[in-house]
């Protein structure tokens, strides 16, 4: 799961000089001759990087894909990201006051059948699971309310602040590939 800032750095003849860019790609510190920089429009980072965190995957596909989860990319804007922080931080402060219960999941297999292990998870989710709900899916990694949940609300928020305090005019596009 990605997130990705695209910038737009085409050079036409009508732009200003003081808004023109100068792009170099470099290869072991050698100019590389195969890329000719006059016609590279965009520039893209990478913001943010997720592993198995189905919920802001979710979050994603309900706010930016219209519910359609077959879509492979999302146009997202900056305030559709303030809005992510503020739903993972109202997650965060739901979570600081739940009680943790212990349960019983299939952690694995061997030939003597199911490998158990016990966990512990927050207890009364019903808000979280109308705020910020988990999905299943193949390689979407575990649906329960647990410290893997939090955690990857707590680096979420860390991803966006650290962006979103620069002032940006560009783009931004999610992707998951599962």
């Amino acid at each position: 799961m990605y997130l990705n800032k695209k910038t737009y750095v085409q050079n036409w003849e009508h732009t200003p000089p003081n808004e023109l860019h100068k792009i170099t790609v470099l290869k072991g510190g050698k100019l590389r001759t195969d890329i000719n920089p006059e016609r590279i429009s965009y520039i893209e980072e990478q913001i943010c990087y997720w592993r198995k965190a189905n919920q802001i995957h979710n979050w994603f596909i309900e706010n930016c894909a219209d519910g359609d989860g077959n879509k492979r990319e999302m146009d997202v804007s900056r305030e559709q990201l303030e809005d992510l922080v503020k739903t993972c931080k109202n997650a965060l402060m739901i979570i600081s006051e739940l009680p943790k219960k212990k349960i019983e999941i299939v952690a694995g297999w061997n030939k003597d059948g199911d490998i158990k292990e016990e966990i512990e998870v927050y207890d009364k989710t019903e808000l979280l699971e109308e705020i910020l709900p988990t999905q299943n899916g193949f390689f979407f990694g575990s649906t329960e309310y647990d410290d893997w949940y939090k955690q990857s609300l707590e680096s979420t928020i860390k991803m966006l602040e650290e962006e979103l305090v620069t002032e940006s005019s560009d783009y931004y596009v999610y992707e998951a590939s599962w």
